[in-house]
């Protein structure tokens, strides 16, 4: 059973980074771009608000596919 983090800014990275599997897949989103996380792919959207680029951007359907390949999310937000 694999999960889908999302992480909605750089605090809630270390978070993620903690508690994922090797079969999980893990999304920075909003200011979660900001954050490096090894394996982590960032939302092009998000980055192009912001005026960053990545080598792993993903698009918005790219996300949608995400969610329905796993079998649970998990967002993450730090407090």
């Amino acid at each position: 059973m694999s999960t889908l983090h999302l992480v909605f800014d750089p605090g809630a990275a270390d978070l993620c980074r903690t508690r994922r599997n090797a079969d999980d897949a893990t999304v920075l989103l909003g200011d979660g771009v900001y954050a490096e996380l090894e394996g982590a792919q960032k939302l092009t959207d998000d980055l192009k608000l912001r005026g960053l680029t990545s080598s792993s951007a993903i698009s918005m359907q790219d996300l949608v596919a995400l969610t329905v390949e796993h079998t649970k999310t998990i967002s993450w937000h730090s407090s």
